[in-house]
């Protein structure tokens, strides 16, 4: 039995000093090539460190980055589409201030027009005074319809601006056209 433990011992002190022989070997390799000196050295002084759990740390950091650059993503393009809302809504609060007079903003005829239709009665009955004249009307429902309202408004101000911005390019492009035409035929009068 004595002599079974021996051989055990001896082939494992034999394989220990061939893989620390190996590791000098490659340690003294690695020390004559100019790339590796920097990663050898910080590889044998930190045996201790496990490379899994430093690639798995890593891989973590790394799905964490992901993580942080789709959150990223996501906040640029929803900052654009409110940076495009805001631009609209800028353009319809500048049509209003644009406009002289405050009682421009609804005309007679739109009056007289609502309070015919709230001595009618109905949804929109309700909707211009300040009682229900339909008990088909909830708060749910009258704020809905506001809500719908106010993005058809919103919607018909911004066709009308844009509208008005584009007959204001064309005014000017025609103008520029007929004077372009005038200095042509000047110079055709003078030949």
């Amino acid at each position: 039995m004595e002599n079974g433990n021996y051989d055990k011992e001896a082939s494992s002190m034999g394989s220990r000093s061939s893989s620390s022989g190996s590791l000098n070997a490659r340690s003294s390799n690695d020390d004559r090539s100019p790339e590796n000196t920097g990663s050898s050295v910080a590889v044998d002084s930190f045996p201790e460190v496990d490379k899994a759990v430093l690639i798995e740390r890593i891989v973590r950091l790394q799905k964490a980055h992901a993580r942080k650059n789709e959150k990223i993503e996501f906040m640029e393009d929803h900052i654009k589409q409110l940076v495009e809302e805001i631009r609209k809504k800028t353009k319809i609060l500048q049509s209003y201030v644009l406009r002289e007079e405050t009682g421009a903003l609804s005309t007679e005829a739109s009056d007289l027009n609502k309070a015919h239709l709230s001595r009618r009665g109905g949804i929109m009955a309700s909707l211009y005074t300040s009682h229900p004249a339909d008990s088909g009307l909830t708060l749910d429902l009258s704020l809905e319809i506001n809500r719908k309202l106010q993005a058809v408004l919103e919607d018909t101000l911004l066709k009308n601006i844009t509208l008005k911005e584009s007959l204001q390019t064309l005014g000017s492009e025609i103008e520029r056209l007929i004077k372009l035409q005038h200095q042509q035929e000047k110079r055709v009068k003078k030949k």
